[in-house]
């Protein structure tokens, strides 16, 4: 199963806030965009969907096939070479 870090799940927080104004019921959905590569969207969930909660509030959707293969990860939030961007890291870190 996925789990957030406290970085990764505030800027989930703050992207799904940015667009719910425009598009209401949005939220980040995260789903496999290759072989081992994965990306970070917005839409509306989809039933059998595993809902990711911060502060009680559904900050990230993953489809059941992506929780599958991502089984065991965590999802981070990081200052990169290439700018800031969301990575995933197999194995537990400390989550929320």
């Amino acid at each position: 199963m996925v789990q957030l870090t406290e970085q990764a799940a505030q800027e989930l927080k703050k992207i799904r806030d940015n667009v719910q104004e425009q598009h209401p019921g949005s939220v980040p959905r995260l789903f496999q965009s290759g072989e081992g590569e994965f990306t970070v969207t917005m839409g509306l969930p989809v039933e059998g969907d595993r809902e990711l909660y911060y502060a009680d509030e559904k900050v990230l959707v993953v489809a059941p096939e992506t929780s599958r293969i991502l089984a065991d990860v965590t999802l981070d939030y990081k200052d990169t070479p290439q700018g800031h961007k969301f990575v995933v890291i197999k194995g537990r870190m400390e989550t929320l």
